[in-house]
């Protein structure tokens, strides 16, 4: 039977239509990704389609997976994450990684394979905004998000509590007559990290300071977090441990804006091989010893980073007290000096030998040099039987 044109057109439009179809078909399978700090999250999209597919994640830089499901394999030589799914289920594949870079992902389903759709770099940081009603990273409150503060809390009888707009500090104005002065004080009215203030109980007073952890165990003059006091329950102190923002370290309590003077100090400067103290950036003294009879440890600052190293003190020197000093001469050494008599080139000759007998001492040197000097002026001393002390 021959067709018939509309017969022909027919069947093309029925032909392109299911085409048109399938080609849905396969595209509908699916993941895309999201990414909150140094954990994956992958929600898999089961549409059209059945059996099984794969998930593959590529990875650059320095990221390395340390946490993912049984159903996943990763090939550490590639860097690359395969995930077996069931293209018939929805769910998610959730795995957890260390370090920074990007991801890249495809669906390998044997038809099309197309992208992982989402997030692609690790890791990725919330950024804080101020307004959200949501306190973050830097805020002492954000809107209706107090935290557990409350007009009591801050030292008054009653009242409404209500958060700064820069989301920095507290607004007291709605809280009523302050209550009895038993109760706790915090002169920031909560954390402000930005200043440093004090906590009073009673009598005690709890100063805003740093610390080097982020547990707060150590405790300094500077480093990373602040080590804020606050009001806690029942009108006694309290504290938290807040890391300061990118671009800002704690010195005196206070998250500071970083500039380039240094916070290591070098009590003199590097290779000056006399004894000094060193402070490194978290408020350590650093002395330089003797590691050697002719060696010193000289500690010093490097790119705000307290550095040491082992020098030899140069050719007829010694290392005493942390210093390099010069060696008396010993006996029979040639000492070239012109005495006006005899007398006064005995005067050098004892000199001399008090020095040498006293060697390593200096106290005793000084002593028994001032002992031939005494000795020296005074009408009842013969220099000449002096006995060198």
């Amino acid at each position: 039977m021959l067709m018939t044109k509309r017969n022909i057109i027919g069947k093309i439009i029925l032909i392109t239509l299911l085409t048109m179809m399938l080609s849905l078909s396969v595209v509908g399978f699916g993941a895309s990704r999201s990414i909150s700090g140094n954990q994956v999250t992958l929600t898999i999209d089961p549409s059209g389609g059945t059996g099984v597919a794969s998930v593959q994640e590529k990875f650059m830089g320095s990221v390395t997976i340390t946490l993912k499901p049984a159903a996943c394999g990763y090939a550490t030589a590639s860097k690359t994450l395969t995930c077996d799914y069931d293209k018939d289920v929805s769910g998610t594949i959730v795995y957890t990684t260390s370090g920074s870079g990007t991801v890249s992902g495809l669906i390998v389903s044997g038809n099309l394979d197309p992208a992982v759709t989402g997030d692609s770099t690790i890791p990725k940081t919330a950024a804080t905004i101020c307004g959200n009603n949501k306190k973050e990273t830097g805020e002492v409150c954000d809107g209706a998000d107090l935290g557990a503060n409350t007009c009591v809390q801050r030292g008054y009888a009653g009242g409404t509590l209500a958060c700064a707009a820069n989301c920095k500090s507290f607004v007291v104005s709605g809280c009523t007559a302050t209550a009895p002065t038993t109760l706790c004080k915090d002169s920031d009215s909560g954390s402000d990290i930005y200043n440093q203030r004090t906590v009073t109980v009673g009598t005690d007073v709890f100063t805003d300071t740093c610390s080097v952890t982020a547990d707060g165990s150590q405790k300094g003059k500077t480093g990373p977090y602040v080590y804020e006091y606050i009001c806690g329950e029942n009108d006694k102190e309290d504290s938290e441990v807040i890391a300061c923002p990118s671009g800002t370290t704690c010195n005196d309590g206070a998250c500071v804006t970083t500039t380039s003077s240094s916070l290591c100090k070098d009590g003199d400067s590097k290779n000056t091989l006399i004894r000094t103290t060193s402070i490194d950036k978290n408020g350590v003294s650093w002395t330089d010893e003797c590691v050697g009879a002719a060696t010193i440890t000289e500690y010093f600052c490097v790119d705000d980073i307290l550095n040491n190293q082992v020098y030899p003190c140069a050719a007829g020197e010694v290392c005493q007290q942390g210093a390099c000093v010069t060696i008396i001469p010993p006996d029979g050494a040639d000492l070239t000096v012109q005495a006006a008599d005899a007398q006064e080139a005995d005067l050098f000759k004892r000199i001399h030998d008090a020095l040498v007998k006293n060697q390593g001492n200096v106290l005793k040197q000084v002593s028994s040099v001032a002992g031939v000097f005494q000795c020296y002026f005074s009408t009842g001393c013969e220099l000449a039987t002096y006995q060198v002390k």
